[in-house]
């Protein structure tokens, strides 16, 4: 983060004058800004209609194999599979379900982001359990597309430092709202 007061004075653009909206984005920081990209794979992710290779075979597209390529097991990919059983997903899930204290369930996207919303959490431990699950199924889909197109592989451990650190930088910049100050034992937890 840029050191926006230096000598009792706010120094923030290069002429050395104070900008609120350059404060504001200085404090808000680095943090990567969602891209409509990303929102139109979360749609088609909640509507279930990814181009999973299962999708791919009913639209009458060639492909070589319908076999997932994330886990080494003779499966079907299809979007059920990649985020609910394939035993990569499971692993990450498995490790963040254990840093955020959650048993997260493994069911399919539309099925999961339900369950988040029904169970009787406080509102920023949903949000939290929620950004999780968002992340791991973007990072799930963006390693799928990677070793398909790529023939590149992360490890699952990569994965979940990544989302862990993602987690506790909006959690950090998050921590002295309202809703966040109901969750302190969250937050200390995930900090």
């Amino acid at each position: 983060m840029t050191c926006w007061y230096q000598d009792g004075r706010y120094i923030l653009t290069p002429t050395g004058s104070y900008s609120v909206s350059q404060s504001y984005q200085a404090l808000l920081g680095t943090l990567p800004k969602m891209q409509e990209a990303d929102l139109i794979w979360i749609w088609l992710a909640y509507q279930e209609r990814l181009l999973t290779k299962e999708r791919l075979i009913r639209l009458n597209i060639p492909i070589d194999t319908n076999q997932c390529c994330l886990c080494e097991k003779d499966q079907e990919e299809t979007q059920m599979h990649l985020f609910a059983e394939c035993r990569w997903i499971a692993e990450v899930r498995s490790k963040l379900s254990s840093w955020l204290g959650i048993a997260i369930q493994c069911k399919g996207v539309y099925s999961t982001l339900q369950w988040i919303k029904r169970s009787r959490w406080k509102q920023f431990q949903k949000e939290i359990v929620a950004s999780v699950w968002g992340a791991m199924v973007y990072y799930t889909w963006q390693l799928r597309k990677s070793r398909i197109f790529k023939h590149s592989s992360v490890q699952p451990e990569y994965v979940i430092t990544q989302i862990q650190k993602e987690i506790r930088e909006r959690v950090y910049m998050l921590q002295s709202t309202k809703r966040a100050l109901r969750c302190q034992r969250l937050i200390l937890r995930l900090m």
